[in-house]
């Protein structure tokens, strides 16, 4: 009996020792694509002012031709390439935002678990 109780508190801590990897590797997890998150929030700021200066410079461009008759130029190319520039990026944002709310759901099930596998 007593070999029995010994296998079963070794279980048990194998579990507890299990389930408190798990809830490390989730944190860990977390922080990096929380961290990648903010990284592509901030490209997505920086291309969001490319594009804004990229209507500037299309409208004054416009501007241009409409004075001289100019048969206009590649500002509305610019304009284009930096609006996908922004479409790509704000669809990675959606991405990793979820991503990070998915990992944040396994961790608290991941420590969830770690508080029942130590009761």
């Amino acid at each position: 009996q007593l070999a029995a109780t010994e296998d079963l508190l070794r279980v048990e801590e194998e579990k507890e020792n299990a389930a408190s990897q798990r809830a490390d590797a989730a944190e860990r997890r977390l922080k990096a694509v929380s961290a990648e998150k903010e990284a592509q929030e901030w490209h997505l700021e920086c291309v969001q002012q490319d594009l804004a200066a990229a209507r500037q410079a299309q409208d004054a461009q416009d501007a241009q031709d409409a004075q001289d008759g100019g048969a206009g130029g590649d500002a509305s190319v610019v304009v284009l390439k930096a609006e996908e520039r922004v479409r790509v990026a704000m669809e990675e944002v959606v991405r990793l935002r979820e991503e990070v709310a998915k990992l944040q759901r396994e961790l608290h099930a991941a420590r969830k678990s770690l508080e029942e596998a130590a009761e």
